[in-house]
């Protein structure tokens, strides 16, 4: 049983198909877009690690606070100091404080992946944290909000440049 060369199929690198490169139909943003949304939505994991650090210090019996952070956060702080809240209720609190501090963190991942929604949803529940700055009259914890509302603001301008 001898075959003839030609009678048996060659299977050559010469034969087969050259890969395409493809190319998405939207760019991803450029360096330094990427740059600045990074700098940007990592405003998220410093309030978050802000509140944690104000929880802290309201909880271990302190009676002040950094200003930065969140009002909201603090306010929970204060009514488990104030009222001396234990068992389920301070556990509420407790549990309250963690899902707005999980909320900022889950908001820096996904803006920091250039989503922009991150930073819209961002923006308008720390805005209404400077709501809570506002009414307890507290004018410079609202500056500092409204400095880190003009860097989250950033992110937005910044993906918004790429389109």
């Amino acid at each position: 049983m001898n075959q003839s060369p030609s009678a048996t199929p060659s299977i050559s690198p010469t034969s087969w198909p050259v890969p395409q490169e493809v190319t998405p139909d939207v760019e991803g943003p450029t360096v330094a877009v990427r740059e600045n949304v990074e700098k940007s939505a990592n405003w998220f994991f410093w309030i978050a690690a802000l509140s944690i650090v104000n929880s802290l210090i309201v909880l271990s019996g302190a009676s002040w606070t950094f200003i930065f952070g969140l009002v909201f956060t603090q306010f929970v702080d204060v009514l488990i100091g104030q009222f001396k809240l234990t068992g389920v209720a301070a556990t509420v609190c407790i549990v309250i404080n963690a899902t707005a501090i999980v909320i900022f963190c889950g908001l820096g991942y996904f803006a920091r992946r250039c989503q922009i929604w991150a930073f819209i949803v961002g923006l308008i529940l720390y805005l209404m944290d400077a709501l809570l700055a506002l009414l307890i009259g507290d004018f410079m914890l609202l500056a500092f909000h409204a400095f880190v509302i003009f860097k989250l603001s950033g992110g937005i301008v910044a993906l918004r440049s790429n389109r």
